[in-house]
């Protein structure tokens, strides 16, 4: 009996103990309803019923197949603040796809789950291609795009460029709902490019649109040439011009320094085409004598081109001034003045006449004259009439101008001047009229010839002034012996004359008598026939001698004027 009574003091005391040890607590979750469904993203919800020892971190955990844990995708909301909801926001969902979902509670070392669900995002669908895509060339450094909208719930559309077409295709930008153009800016001159757009929403993106593709504009090419048909007031600039297949405005800068300041449109602007053109620019009411500087102008939508800086100077007329006729004569005079070409080929001439009207004109002998400094110019007039008045004045023309000096007068003499170079020869008597008289060569045309045909009475007896003539005739035409004094003289051709003859004793007179103004020192042979077997000589002296005609002597020769 007392064992039995202490068994029961001994269970009731195991019973008394258990009931006063504290009950162990745990973690307990439940799994809410999901909401808010869209394409990509939904809210959860869940419900802390108990924190077990102490939680410090809860959420919900999710993934595509059914058993999530929290190695799967999880929010992760922290330390729970106490018993109650929570709701997890769910992002980056894939669109139309289903989703399996639970709460979860962890205290770090154990983690609970409420009940598994699942919920399923929004479809969308693929938005239709773009098409009828466009590329156009603005500028050097611009191509637009144009495209047709082709869907009704795009986002946006991905514009992708490439160099080639084929390969290195790289998106440039994306451009928002609705929008179907696009401006491609800061592109390198001359460069061609390929395009292609597409639409793009949730649900992924489209096909592509067809391919586009242009080239920016490259910039004109110019060139200046050299200038032509200048004059002293005026000028042609011209240059060269590839517009590179755009319509090309062509202008040709100018001015006295290379800053220019001044423009003119050439005559062939605008200019078009891929090839090739020549253009130009007139320009009229230049001052004389001025150095201008220029260079050819494009523009267009490829860019400006400019060229070389070249230069013209406007022609400047010759300078022209008439100076004193010399070296005046009864039938001749030198004309003389003075010429500045500037630079310029000129023709310089003199014109002359009886009034101021002039009407006659001759070269210059120095004619054409260039550079830059004053010439002294002259020409000589013959054949004028003696005792006359003149007018003269000097001209210049160059392709700057004409210039002509100023009116000169001269007056020929009234005869003929003993010593005057005149008629092949100098003038050695002149006759009453003082416009006819006697020429001589005052070079002997021999030293040692015979007077000819001794033993021979020919008959050339004249001694008088006017007879030498006769005698030579008489002579020649009875003595045929070759080298004789007369047939010397009138075998002469000499400075286009072929009328010459041997002298009289009369007529060797007048010229041994003016020796030192003709320059004579010898005279030698007469024509005049003393006997058969002498003429008369007048060598080395004035007085006449007569000489056997075997003598050998000297012989000149003379004309008639």
């Amino acid at each position: 009996m007392k064992n039995v009574i202490a068994f029961l003091i001994i269970l009731l005391c195991l019973v008394v103990f258990k009931s006063c040890t504290p009950i162990e607590k745990e973690m307990l979750v439940n799994t809410g309803s999901v909401s808010s469904i869209t394409i990509n993203s939904a809210e959860a919800s869940g419900q802390i019923l108990d924190l077990g020892k102490g939680a410090t971190q809860h959420g919900h955990c999710y993934g595509k197949t059914p058993n999530v844990t929290v190695s799967n995708l999880k929010t992760q909301l922290g330390v729970p603040p106490g018993r109650g909801g929570f709701t997890s926001q769910l992002t980056g969902l894939e669109q139309g796809t289903k989703y399996y979902i639970k709460a979860y509670l962890s205290d770090g070392t154990q983690t609970v789950y409420g009940e598994e669900t699942s919920f399923s995002t929004i479809a969308v669908s693929i938005p239709v291609a773009p098409s009828s895509l466009i590329a156009t060339t603005v500028s050097n450094s611009q191509i637009n795009l144009g495209w047709t909208d082709n869907s009704s719930n795009e986002d946006g559309f991905k514009i992708e460029r490439s160099p080639d077409g084929t390969s290195n295709w790289a998106e440039i930008t994306t451009v928002g709902t609705n929008i179907v153009v696009y401006q491609n800016t800061g592109l390198p001159v001359s460069t061609h490019y390929y395009y292609r757009v597409i639409a793009f929403n949730v649900g992924g993106n489209s096909s592509y649109s067809n391919t586009a593709n242009s080239s920016t504009y490259s910039p004109p090419t110019a060139g200046t040439s050299a200038a032509t048909i200048i004059t002293n007031t005026s000028a042609t600039m011209n240059g060269a011009i590839n517009a590179n297949g755009i319509s090309t405005m062509v202008t040709f800068e100018y001015g006295t320094t290379d800053l220019y300041g001044l423009s003119v449109a050439a005559a062939q602007s605008p200019v078009m085409g891929s090839t090739t053109t020549s253009v130009s620019a007139l320009l009229n009411g230049l001052p004389v004598g001025t150095l201008y500087h220029f260079r050819v102008k494009a523009v267009s939508e490829g860019g400006t081109s400019l060229g070389n800086d070249f230069t013209f100077t406007t022609l400047q007329q010759p300078a022209a001034s008439t100076n004193d006729a010399t070296s005046v004569t009864n039938l001749g005079a030198t004309l003389n003045g003075m010429v500045t070409a500037a630079n310029l080929s000129t023709a310089v001439t003199f014109e002359y006449g009886f009034t101021a009207s002039y009407g006659l004109s001759v070269t210059a002998i120095q004619s054409p004259v260039t550079g830059n400094i004053a010439n002294s110019v002259s020409a000589v007039l013959s054949g004028l009439a003696a005792g006359t008045t003149y007018h003269f004045r000097i001209k210049a023309v160059s392709s700057g101008g004409t210039a002509v000096g100023a009116d000169s007068q001269f007056t020929t003499l009234t005869a003929f001047t003993i010593g005057q170079s005149y008629g092949g020869g100098l003038v050695f008597y002149v006759d009453g009229t003082g416009q006819h008289g006697l020429i001589v060569n005052p070079t002997p045309l021999s030293s040692n010839a015979p007077w000819g045909c001794s033993g021979t009475w020919l008959g050339a007896g004249g001694t008088a002034i006017g007879t030498g003539a006769a005698n030579t005739v008489t002579i020649v035409n009875g003595c045929s012996t070759a080298g004789i004094a007369a047939r010397l003289c009138s075998d002469l051709v000499l400075n286009g004359y072929s009328d010459w003859f041997l002298p009289s004793t009369d007529e060797l007179g007048a010229i041994w008598n003016n020796k030192d103004k003709l320059g004579v020192t010898h005279v030698g042979w007469s024509s005049s026939e003393a006997s058969t077997d002498y003429a008369w000589d007048a060598a080395w002296k004035k007085s006449h001698v007569p000489l056997l005609k075997t003598t050998l002597t000297y012989v000149i020769a003379a004309r008639a004027f």
